[in-house]
């Protein structure tokens, strides 16, 4: 997984509990239905067209939680409903599909549709299940004088691009919405679009909004930016650049005059995010000009700009990057910063590297020699011409690294090995499986998966007997990618068990076994049997009082920050994790992963991001936007929820209805924003009112 029990405390404060159905509640029995993901086809019917509005739309919303794209039919049904609000559920439900299967029912019901944010929220839906085959749909909303219309429809056609569907025709109208001057919550949302979408002639419009007031603004035309520098750079473009309109944005691109608008970007006084995105602009571009503009960012006062900086100097293999990255490693106090130059400083003295890899760093404890590891991977051949004479010896430091007691240590070192050029021999992977962890499990699994000459039959017995060690849902991931290596592995000696898979409570593990049993035996009449059992989830949690508010104070190594629960969108997340709270789960744990501008994430026990809490938790996908500084669970699948978390730095809706939101921060966003990975929770603390 990258991205449960109660105490005394909790029972206190928690009431009503989920299993006290009252027999024949219809709203009871949707619960129920929701949670337990099974559902009665007859009843269903039933509850979609009951008598009372809040029956149909409780079943609308159950159906929208459990995403049977199968239901498409029963969903549309219901967007002619009699009650807005069951409308409006049923809009979100079909969203939440993300299926194209979605798309012309939601366009249908525009026109029909008079309850304006019914219609905002099928614009919303369409972003999330609709194609580019009908861009005037969305180019009317765009195109209007409604700031509602134009900020919900320049998100879904920014989603609508993350999805691979790239309303290019709209590049002009979200331009202009992109420059709107007037309202920041319109151009902002244009310049998410614009950016996502990805197109040349959306230059001018985006060098306009670099010099725009709003800060989120300049942040998403800069990253936009960037997406046009790296596809300038590609081989397709090239072949262009002769032409008039190419050689005239060449010329912009070129001119003193918009590199200084990225410089001064850089020297923004008040927001980090736009450093920080100009730091990377600047690096794209790859000019060397830009190297001494990239140098004084490494002593901006934001840790994260440094860090970004340092990143950046990688692309600059020369003497003013060496030079940089010892100063750093010497005379900064902060080990990962001091880390992060390590990796660099192996790109360009990669002797030198090794030498403090093996002085400094080497025999220190997880996750004290993270960037040991990470040195490490810096140094192996990138070309095949060009042989590293350092590589062989860090290759033998990462096998020892593997075979380490830690097992994020471990995990790390494993997943650089299977990149090296010279990796170790087939059968060093096959016997850390015997570790019986699951993280090690996958990263082996997919390895051999992609052995072909020849293809290692000696893991069949290993893999099948380490997958009967791991428990759905929690390992599902493990679980999937030793099916997948069977398949590749091709050995009829798999075949018994990838049998017994095909009534595997787990769709994915039934699917995945039936398409390597077609392949080893070559039959394609192989059928799934019916499958009655699901894998258990965390569900039936006592609710949370209403009439209450739920506050969680983190107290961190970094500073400290608070966020709300909010148990009206996801009770039983907001219950799991309020649990999780008063058994002092998350005192101790890092902050494992930390993506500048995007997300910080936490709570694994493990310390990389491969583990959580016992119990998996169901996902209760909700209609709350992932606005900046938004509580969200990790997953690794669908309902493989527990215990790790994550809060965003800058909006990204593209993570809307994909992660369930359960809390906001609402003070210390400052800390939020300045923690760097590995840095600790000290304690956390429920505060009831």
């Amino acid at each position: 997984m990258r991205f449960i029990i109660f105490s005394a405390l909790v029972f206190a404060i928690l009431t009503v509990s989920c299993d006290q159905f009252i027999g024949g509640d219809p709203v009871a029995e949707l619960e129920q239905t929701e949670y337990t993901r099974k559902i009665d086809p007859n009843k269903m019917a039933e509850w979609l067209n009951h008598q009372a509005p809040s029956v149909r739309r409780k079943a609308v919303e159950t159906l929208g939680r459990i995403q049977d794209s199968t239901r498409v039919a029963q969903l549309a049904n219901r967007l002619s409903d009699s009650d807005a609000s069951v409308r409006y559920a049923a809009i979100f439900a079909l969203g939440q599909l993300f299926s194209p299967q979605a798309e012309q029912y939601l366009i249908d019901a525009l026109i029909s549709e008079a309850n304006k944010q019914n219609r905002l929220a099928i614009i919303e839906a369409l972003g999330k299940s609709g194609t580019n085959k009908n861009p005037d749909v969305l180019k009317d909303f765009v195109d209007s004088s409604d700031p509602e219309y134009q900020k919900e429809s320049a998100i879904a056609c920014g989603i609508l691009a993350y999805r691979g569907y790239h309303p290019h025709v709209l590049a002009n109208s979200l331009g202009k919405l992109m420059n709107n001057k007037r309202d920041p919550d319109i151009s902002w949302r244009g310049a998410y679009a614009v950016y996502r979408i990805g197109v040349l002639r959306s230059f001018n419009d985006l060098t306009a909004a670099m010099q725009q007031n709003d800060p989120l603004t300049r942040y998403f035309a800069l990253k936009g930016m960037e997406q046009l520098v790296y596809l300038m750079d590609t081989p397709q473009f090239k072949e262009y650049r002769n032409q008039p309109g190419i050689k005239d944005l060449l010329r912009l691109y070129s001119s003193r005059k918009f590199r200084q608008l990225i410089v001064e970007q850089g020297q923004d006084s008040t927001y980090w995010y736009v450093r920080l995105a100009a730091v990377e602009l600047m690096s794209a571009t790859k000019e060397q000009s830009m190297q001494n503009e990239i140098i004084k960012r490494l002593d901006d006062p934001h840790p994260y700009v440094k860090l970004q900086a340092i990143r950046s100097l990688a692309k600059f293999k020369n003497w003013l990057t060496r030079r940089e990255m010892r100063r750093i490693y010497k005379e900064t106090e902060d080990w990962r910063l001091k880390g992060e130059a390590l990796t660099v400083l192996a790109l360009v003295q990669p002797n030198e590297a090794l030498n403090h890899v093996k002085a400094d760093l080497i025999d220190k404890p997880w996750p004290q020699n993270y960037y040991a590891i990470r040195t490490l991977d810096s140094l192996k051949t990138v070309d095949p011409r060009k042989k590293l004479k350092e590589e062989k010896e860090a290759t033998e430091l990462l096998r020892e690294l593997a075979k380490g007691e830690n097992r994020a240590q471990a995990t790390l070192a494993l997943e650089v090995l299977v990149d090296r050029s010279d990796p170790p021999e087939i059968d060093f992977f096959v016997e850390r499986l015997d570790t019986g962890d699951p993280a090690i499990t996958t990263i082996v699994a997919s390895y051999l998966a992609l052995v072909n000459d020849p293809r290692p039959a000696q893991a069949v017995s290993p893999l099948v007997t380490v997958y009967k060690k791991f428990q759905a849902p929690r390992d599902l991931e493990a679980m999937e990618a030793v099916i997948t290596a069977l398949d590749s592995i091709d050995s009829q000696e798999a075949v018994p068990f990838l049998r017994e898979q095909l009534s595997n409570p787990y769709q994915n593990i039934r699917q995945k076994a039936r398409q390597a049993l077609m392949g080893i035996t070559q039959q394609n009449d192989i059928q799934i049997p019916p499958v009655e059992d699901q894998y258990p989830v965390k569900w039936d949690f006592h609710k949370v009082n209403p009439d209450s508010t739920y506050h969680v104070k983190f107290h961190t190594t970094a500073g400290n920050f608070t966020i709300e629960l909010l148990p009206e969108k996801a009770p039983v997340t907001v219950a799991n994790f309020s649990s999780l709270v008063q058994q002092n789960f998350y005192n101790g744990i890092y902050f494992h992963r930390v993506v500048p501008g995007f997300v910080i994430q936490a709570g694994d026990p493990r310390g990389d991001g491969w583990g959580g809490a016992n119990n998996a938790i169901p996902c209760e996908y909700n209609d709350l936007d992932y606005d900046r500084g938004m509580v969200g669970m990790a997953l690794s699948g669908k309902d493989t929820g527990t215990s790790q978390f994550f809060i965003t730095q800058t909006p990204q809706p593209h993570l809307n209805g994909k992660y369930t939101i359960f809390g906001r921060v609402i003070s210390g966003m400052d800390t939020v924003e300045s923690i760097m990975i590995f840095d600790r929770i000290v304690k956390t603390e429920l505060v009831v009112k």
